[in-house]
């Protein structure tokens, strides 16, 4: 995600409109675009002030906090699916975040139980 724009220049686009300069003539001056013009004054009306939102959430949330816990958890339920491991996992997770933290943990998943052999062709 983008880096927001500083507070100062936020101070000064909207400073130079009140002295009537035209949001155009903002564009160019200060390299933002129209609609940011118009949204900081939206912002500044309903708030009072421009500052840029802060503590929003950057990411995924973390559904598994302690890997260690994790790890142990996969050992002891080796022998299970991935549903059954999210079902029985103490928070709501998905089978595919479970298949990402088992390959964070270095270990591998097998989707058939059984072992397939590999047919290799011989030349004559």
């Amino acid at each position: 995600m983008p880096a927001a724009y500083p507070y100062e220049l936020r101070i000064r686009v909207l400073n130079a409109y009140e002295k009537g300069m035209r949001v155009t003539k903002i564009k160019e001056t200060f390299d933002v675009s129209r609609n940011t013009v118009y949204k900081w004054l939206k912002v500044r009306e309903e708030t009072g002030d421009i500052k840029a939102k802060v503590g929003y959430q950057n990411g995924h949330s973390h559904k598994v906090k302690d890997m260690e816990k994790f790890k142990n958890f996969i050992e002891a339920n080796s022998d299970k699916t991935t549903k059954e491991l999210s079902d029985e996992w103490e928070c709501e997770i998905s089978r595919s975040t479970i298949l990402r933290y088992i390959s964070k943990i270095n270990y591998s998943y097998k989707k058939k139980h059984f072992f397939t052999l590999k047919v290799i062709k011989q030349n004559d």
